[in-house]
């Protein structure tokens, strides 16, 4: 018994083509993301080694600023404008973990009382156009929705349009 060999019929054979050529094009895209991976992953240890030497290099100067500062807050003084709810101290190591454990009980510090709570921490008080900014969101119904959350943890003061974190 001798075998025919198999034609493929005319649809049949352009599909195949069609498909050989999607094939050979998604072959080439993914030769040329291996190629920006590359490229993006050698960006990526530049950006690594020079974070690491710019820490290195200011390191130093964190420390010692971090020195004269517990110092200051020693001597008790800047203690009016803490006490008006400004700036809440986190030179306190105790208090900086309170602070941390308040972020982590409203949602962590990629959410958006977490990102208010540190707004405040770093800047004291603000305006909810200022707490938008800072969260990283245009909805003023965010800001609001997030400084209830805040609110209701009872750890947020309102003084005229601007909130403060409540001094620990």
């Amino acid at each position: 018994m001798s075998m025919v060999p198999f034609t493929p019929m005319p649809d049949q054979q352009r599909r195949i083509n069609e498909l050989t050529a999607a094939l050979a094009e998604a072959e080439h895209r993914g030769d040329q993301l291996e190629v920006e991976l590359k490229t993006e992953r050698r960006k990526n240890a530049t950006t690594e080694k020079g974070v690491a030497q710019l820490r290195n290099i200011l390191s130093p100067l964190h420390q010692a600023l971090g020195m004269v500062f517990g110092q200051i807050e020693s001597m008790g003084v800047g203690e009016s404008a803490r006490s008006a709810g400004q700036v809440p101290s986190t030179n306190d190591p105790r208090k900086a973990a309170v602070w941390d454990s308040w972020v982590e009980k409203l949602g962590g510090k990629d959410s958006f009382a977490g990102k208010m709570i540190s707004a405040l921490l770093q800047h004291g008080a603000l305006t909810s156009k200022q707490i938008a900014i800072h969260i990283g969101t245009k909805r003023m119904q965010t800001v609001y929705e997030t400084t209830l959350k805040v609110n209701k943890a009872g750890i947020l003061d309102k003084n005229g349009d601007k909130f403060a974190l409540k001094e620990l």
